[in-house]
């Protein structure tokens, strides 16, 4: 997972900690904490990865299509 961009290991992270959740309860979890607490860049990172097919688990996915449905669009 090295050549993955923070962003991306980190959400793969805070992903391990919602392992006891129902998947779309914990990607709706997490994409509500990024955007409370992560940089609008860091998402938009976050996302580009995802879009350009980064390995990651399915509920990073989940969380990425979340935070491009609420994205302004600038």
């Amino acid at each position: 997972m090295d050549e993955l961009g923070p962003e991306v290991r980190m959400v793969s992270d805070i992903v391990v900690q919602f392992a006891h959740r129902p998947a779309d309860d914990a990607a709706a979890a997490i994409a509500a904490h990024l955007r409370r607490f992560w940089d609008p860049r860091m998402r938009r990172r976050l996302v580009a990865a995802v879009d350009a097919g980064a390995d990651v688990d399915p509920v990073v996915v989940r969380v990425a299509q979340l935070l491009s449905s609420s994205a302004p669009a600038s």
